[in-house]
Order: C-alpha cells, then sequence, then structure tokens
C-alpha cells in the first residue's frame, strides 16, 4: 500500500529524539502492515505531482495554526483536499489534517481557551465499517489548541473526548482524527515540556499526568489500513 505523507510541518526538534519527525512517526506507526510512504510538503508550497500514483494520502499535524496564521501554502492544500474527497481518493487527516478537512468541507474550525495536551480516551459514537477490531473507546495522544468546532454538512463524527465533540470525522472517502494516532506517550512528554510556557503549569501537570494510560497506536493503524483498503476496492468499482 501506497500512501502520500502530506507534510503541513515538522515536530519541535526537541521531541524528535523520542522518534524522529513525521516521516519517521508514521513509518513506525505502520510498522506491522506493507506500508510505503512518500513525503510531499505542502508547508514548502509542494504538491503531488500524480495523484494515482498513490493508495491513500495522510495529512500531518503542524504547529501552525489555520486559526491565528497567515499561511501562504493553506489555500492550496485546502483545495487538495477538496479534489481528494471529490475525486474519491482516501484520505486521512492528523490533528492540523483533521482540521484541514473540517475547513475545505465548510466546517468551523476554532481556538479554544486551553491546550489539550497527553493520551486522550475518545469514545466512538458511531460505528464505522472499517473499524475492525470493534472498539467502544480508543487512546491517542492530543497537543492542540484549535479544533474542529462544527463539522461539514454531511459528516459523520465517529469519535468524541474531554472537551473535544469532533474528536473523529468521516465524509465519503475521507476521515480525521483530532488526536496524533503516530505520536508515543515519550514525545509526548518531551513535547509538553517543551510547549510548557504556552500551555500552562495547570494543563502541563494534567497531560503529563495522563501518559501511564498508554495509547492504542496498533488499533488505529489497523483501522487507517482497512479503511484505505476499502476505500481504493470501492473506487475500483465506480
Amino acid at each position: 500500500m501506497r500512501l502520500g505523507l502530506l507534510m503541513c510541518g515538522r515536530v519541535a526538534p526537541a521531541a524528535q529524539r523520542a522518534g524522529g519527525d513525521y516521516p519517521e512517526l508514521f513509518a513506525t506507526f505502520f510498522a506491522q502492515h506493507d506500508i510505503t510512504l512518500q513525503q510531499i510538503d505542502l508547508d514548502q508550497g509542494r504538491l503531488p505531482d500524480d495523484l494515482d500514483a498513490m493508495d491513500g494520502w495522510i495529512t500531518t499535524g503542524s504547529a501552525h495554526s489555520m486559526v491565528v496564521d497567515d499561511l501562504p501554502w493553506l489555500a492550496d492544500a485546502l483545495d487538495l483536499v477538496r479534489t481528494l474527497v471529490a475525486e474519491n481518493r482516501p484520505y486521512i487527516g492528523d490533528c492540523f489534517g483533521h482540521q484541514l478537512l473540517g475547513r475545505a468541507l465548510g466546517g468551523t474550525v476554532e481556538r479554544t481557551s486551553l491546550f489539550r495536551v497527553g493520551v486522550q480516551n475518545y469514545r466512538v459514537t458511531a460505528r464505522r465499517p472499517w473499524m475492525i477490531p470493534d472498539a467502544e473507546t480508543f487512546r491517542l495522544v492530543a497537543s492542540h489548541q484549535d479544533q474542529v468546532t462544527v463539522p461539514p454538512e454531511g459528516a459523520t463524527v465517529f469519535a468524541e473526548g474531554p472537551e473535544c465533540p469532533v474528536a473523529g470525522m468521516a465524509f465519503g472517502s475521507a476521515i480525521s482524527f483530532q488526536g496524533h494516532p503516530e505520536y508515543t506517550p515519550e514525545l509526548s512528554h518531551l513535547l509538553t515540556l517543551d510547549r510548557r510556557d504556552r500551555i500552562g503549569e495547570d494543563e502541563t501537570q494534567r497531560g503529563l499526568a495522563s501518559l501511564d494510560r498508554g495509547v492504542t497506536q496498533g488499533l488505529v493503524a489497523d483501522w487507517i489500513v482497512e479503511f484505505v483498503r476499502r476505500s481504493v476496492a470501492e473506487r475500483s468499482r465506480r
């Protein structure tokens, strides 16, 4: 399976010693599956040359904010997401990529009063066919202040979390997670300490205390691969 890794930013240098940047983190995340990743630097103004070259597309997280930052590459990124969805190409949004999907399809992304950091417990609110194996909850690392507050019309919200009612969305050939499937608790520890002044001491301590819960990376990796497999098969029948 070939997946294009659409880079919207870089992991903070202080946290990269816990697993590397996004290409390395996703390679580890998908280690139990036969996945080939190709990096495309959206945040450097680059776009895919050939959409047919990949079976699916993953958009990474980012330290940037589409709410408060002036991002010269954002308009092209939004157009790309709309094209992928319109052409029924598998798309997986990850944190910033989740918000990108929301905004691209007409939803609302807003800045909240608190950072969400550490391991979050998300509840499945709408069972999807690609959720194999089945689960009522899953745990991922979060690191965000912006989030989707109003989902796009026609989207299915399949997960919610603490103070994050739109933690997972599905729309046609696209799914997205507000959490970071590829982040580990070790990386979250370093990243939270690095951003402690921005996060605030109370949220920092809450986030650090949550890390012992662990994450369900294997479960979510299985879900994503099954989603892409089903989406590719469905597109081939059209």
